[in-house]
């Protein structure tokens, strides 16, 4: 986990996943949705999937 040196609200975080459509599912889950609210999320976070 990283956070924005000018906005330490500002976070990132890399996460390593073995299935793609799995990690992607999950990332679209209301399950996670819910999570992220009640931890204090309160903007819509931007989710990018990189390979190498």
């Amino acid at each position: 986990m990283l956070h924005g040196a000018e906005n330490p609200r500002d976070v990132l975080l890399l996460f390593e996943a073995a299935d793609l459509g799995k990690a992607k599912a999950f990332a679209a889950s209301d399950d996670l949705r819910i999570k992220m609210k009640e931890f204090g999320v309160v903007t819509t976070p931007d989710v990018i999937f990189l390979t190498d």
